[in-house]
Formats: C-alpha cells, sequence, structure tokens
C-alpha cells in the first residue's frame, strides 16, 4: 500500500490567509516604492510599516505563526527588490520576492513535516479500513490533471507604471 497524505483544511486556511496577507502587504509596498522610487532599504523603517500594514489589512488575527512573531517580515535585498514572508504555522510559511516595478519574482511556500510509519498489523479493522480509504482517496485525486500556470504573468501589481518599460498585468 502506498503512504497518503490527507491535507488538514485548518492548515490550508492558514496558509491560503497568510499568502492573501503577504500579497496584500506586498502590494501597498510597491505602491510605496513607485510614489518614492524604490523599496524602504531601512530595516527598522521598513518593518514598521510592514507590521502597520499587516495590522490594517488583516484579518485582525495572525495567520497562525510562531507567538510574538510578526505575521509578516520584510527584507530589503536593494533599493527595487524586497523579500517578504508570512508564518502561518509553527515551521510554515509562504515567501515572495518583488521587484518595485511590481514584478513577482519568486514565490513558494516552506514547511516542515513529519512523518509515522504506521504497521498495518497494529491496527484495530476500523482503522484499518480508513487509512485504505484515505490512501485510496488521495490516489484518486493524485491522478486528477493539474493546473499548469503557464499562461499566466507572475505579477501582482494593479496598474502599471506611467514610462515603465515592462508592462505588468494584475493577478
Amino acid at each position: 500500500m502506498s503512504p497518503g497524505f490527507v491535507p488538514d483544511p485548518e492548515e490550508q486556511r492558514r496558509q491560503a490567509e497568510a499568502h492573501l496577507l503577504l500579497l496584500r502587504v506586498g502590494l501597498a509596498l510597491i505602491d510605496d516604492a513607485r510614489r518614492t522610487g524604490a523599496f524602504e532599504t531601512d530595516e527598522e523603517k521598513l518593518s514598521a510599516r510592514v507590521d502597520a500594514l499587516a495590522a490594517e489589512l488583516g484579518s485582525g488575527a495572525a495567520p497562525g505563526g510562531p507567538v510574538g512573531e510578526a505575521p509578516v517580515r520584510a527584507t530589503p535585498l536593494t533599493g527595487d527588490r524586497l523579500e517578504l514572508a508570512a508564518a502561518h504555522g509553527e515551521s510554515s510559511a509562504v515567501e515572495a520576492t518583488l521587484r518595485a516595478d511590481g514584478v513577482l519574482l519568486e514565490q513558494g511556500s516552506s514547511t516542515s513535516v513529519s512523518a509515522v510509519l504506521v504497521d498495518e498489523a497494529d491496527l484495530s479493522p476500523e482503522e484499518a479500513e480508513e487509512m485504505q480509504r484515505a490512501v485510496a482517496e488521495f490516489e484518486a485525486k493524485m491522478a486528477q490533471p493539474r493546473l499548469s500556470a503557464e499562461r499566466f504573468l507572475r505579477a501582482i501589481a494593479a496598474a502599471p507604471q506611467p514610462g515603465s518599460e515592462v508592462q505588468v498585468l494584475a493577478a
């Protein structure tokens, strides 16, 4: 029997909330950069601005990151590039690298996972049946065609910058 993974709906909700907050903060920082000509490079000022934006744009509750940690962290890379991360669990986060002109350079999610091997002989008949059902459900889901994002531009800027060399679409 192949191993199965059943995603936690609550974890998926926290990840989606963190991702949305990260993109909202990113759009606001891109708007700031358009007005000033570059992202803020002073880490203290940037951190204060990101905290204020996260409080203003968030749902009122932290997405579920570690206690005492800011919901969104920003790291200036250069005047026109910025790295954002939003935690959504004790060891999970969504990350993005943005350019001041609105282009999303990189985006991803990271998490650590622990697994436990289960010997079917140790399971009750009900538990074995539940495990077989979950594995069959997972395998059926994995057999479905996956979404291909080849036709989408990787960008998050809402409006093009007048005179910009790169035309960026909203996503």
